[in-house]
């Protein structure tokens, strides 16, 4: 008897090392993507600045065949693929396995390329939908609409191509193969700083477009030898009556509806930034995608890192464990990103100045991205904290509760761009506002459910973190204050890295002197991986 249980302690164990290893690989991969995601933006910000309006032609084109990739493969993939993928091989073998995965590819690229053509066609109805009042502030209103058009049918040809090596990544991700498929993402974003160093020389805006279509063959092109490796064998089935295919669709329909929110959002933004001026559609978009950093670094790396464990959990009845373990990653979400949002707030121009402000990006488009930036840092707490608590509900097979406060959420962000832009004229002020309110308003009430539910928020140790968090966080920002105040001739690189560098050592010395258990998440995942 003692045998075997050591044995099994053993496997677990083992099985959790392994967790540690595919987490450390998914979420260095995601860090990399990030990295050469910022690495994009200052390509692209210092080719064209904020008052170009053909680059709000690109980011209003980009917006239709990147929602198709990710509500229609996307969805399909991150919710069903894997799974069912993986008990086909197991139950029902090899040969089966790849059928199903052939005809799930066959039948995500036959609908994917249907409707890649219907908005090819009625791309010119789609696309004033999207930004209406783009090119209103310029004389040449109807020719950069048509630009708008033209990107967008050009870009139209990266959802088919996603959706082939999104197929790919489900099923390198169903064998264990990670390495590849986590380098993809940050490949793509290769490509479109190929474009926006090179192919903008020869081609204009159109050669950031021929970018994204260059970093989507990417995608494709670096997963493919690890699929040869497997051994996949193709097959032109669609086996539309197969229970197999069946569930993969079935599976899939509750995440599409969440993943249309979050492009909601987007669409949200560009359409009220459009009514406000061109330029307000490239600052937003900068804004948004400088606010994204604290949610990945923060959110979605320890929402990655964790949820296998969190599944783990549940699949072994242990809801203690659970309730312990998605308590320890929403503190350790919220100790992350609070300061990061603190820093963003008091230091967005430095920061902003330090990574864009270069050619045609000038001090003006500075302020104005800043400005946005110090709002819409405040919600990004609210959106790191959504995507480990949605974590939970998956981890419980709920995905019902999180796509209904995911609408609920939309909602409430069109309703307040709504009063705030188009009643209240209060600009991009009003946007940020919006977005920023409608995500810490989604991360209560996820949490409020999901603690009513599994009682999983330890209310003193809570209590504790949020005493340390908040001090913590005031004596950075005195410091910030008396940086400023005393040290105003110095570099503004240096300056920036010693204010961070040093806000940063306070701020760890403040909550880990009030809060030691801050810690335990380290100390227990690195364990995991040093035993791998």
């Amino acid at each position: 008897m003692a045998i075997i249980l050591a044995d099994k302690s053993e496997q677990v164990i083992s099985r959790r090392s392994n967790i540690a290893i595919i987490t450390a690989i998914v979420a260095g991969g995601y860090v990399l993507s990030r990295v050469l995601g910022l690495l994009r933006q200052v390509v692209i910000s210092q080719e064209f600045g904020v008052d170009n309006p053909a680059l709000s032609a690109y980011f209003v084109a980009f917006r239709i065949p990147d929602s198709l990739f990710q509500l229609i493969a996307g969805a399909t993939l991150s919710a069903a693929l894997i799974p069912v993928f993986t008990k086909v091989w197991t139950q029902e073998g090899e040969k089966h396995a790849w059928r199903i995965a052939s005809s799930v590819l066959n039948l995500l690229f036959l609908v994917t390329l249907f409707l890649s053509i219907v908005s090819f066609i009625s791309a010119p109805w789609l696309v004033p939908l999207v930004a209406p009042g783009l090119g209103d502030d310029s004389d040449s209103s109807a020719e950069l609409m048509e630009m708008a058009i033209r990107l967008t049918r050009l870009m139209l040809i990266t959802p088919i191509i996603f959706c082939v090596s999104g197929v790919l990544t489900g099923i390198l991700n169903a064998r264990q193969h990670f390495v590849t498929s986590a380098i993809a993402p940050g490949i793509y974003n290769v490509g479109i700083i190929f474009g926006g160093l090179w192919l903008v020389d020869l081609w204009g805006i159109e050669g950031l477009a021929y970018g994204v279509i260059l970093g989507a063959a990417l995608h494709l092109t670096v997963q493919i030898p690890s699929v040869i490796f497997l051994r996949m064998r193709w097959s032109p089935s669609l086996d539309l009556r197969n229970m197999f295919v069946q569930s993969v669709f079935k599976l899939a329909a509750p995440r599409v509806l969440g993943l249309a929110a979050a492009q909601l959002n987007l669409f949200i933004l560009i359409l009220f930034a459009s009514l406000i001026s061109d330029a307000s559609i490239n600052v937003i978009m900068f804004a948004f995608m400088i606010m994204m950093l604290p949610v990945g670094l923060a959110g979605m790396s320890i929402a990655t890192a964790i949820f296998p464990t969190l599944v783990d959990d549940i699949s072994q009845d242990d809801t203690v464990q659970f309730s312990q373990e998605l308590f320890m990653a929403f503190r350790m979400t919220l100790w992350l990103v609070a300061p990061m949002a603190v820093g963003l707030v008091f230091l967005a121009d430095g920061i902003i100045r330090v990574l864009l402000e270069y050619g045609a990006f000038d001090s003006e488009a500075t302020r104005m991205v800043a400005q946005a930036v110090r709002i819409l840092a405040i919600g990004s707490v609210g959106y790191a904290l959504v995507e480990v608590l949605s974590r939970g509900f998956y981890a419980l097979s709920n995905t019902r509760i999180p796509v209904l406060i995911a609408v609920i959420a939309v909602a409430l962000n069109f309703v307040l761009a709504l009063l705030l832009v188009q009643v209240g004229h209060f600009g991009l002020t009003g946007l940020t506002v919006a977005l920023s309110i409608s995500g810490l308003v989604e991360a209560i009430l996820l949490a409020i459910i999901l603690d009513k539910q599994n009682q999983f928020i330890l209310k003193q140790k809570f209590a504790r973190s949020i005493g340390s968090i908040c001090l913590g966080l005031a004596a950075m920002i005195l410091f910030i204050r008396l940086f400023d105040h005393f040290l105003v001739d110095i570099q503004v690189i240096f300056k920036l890295i010693s204010q961070l560098g040093i806000a940063a050592l306070i701020y760890l010395a403040v909550t880990t002197q009030l809060d030691s258990q801050l810690f335990q998440p380290i100390q227990r995942w690195r364990s995991k991986l040093f035993r791998a």
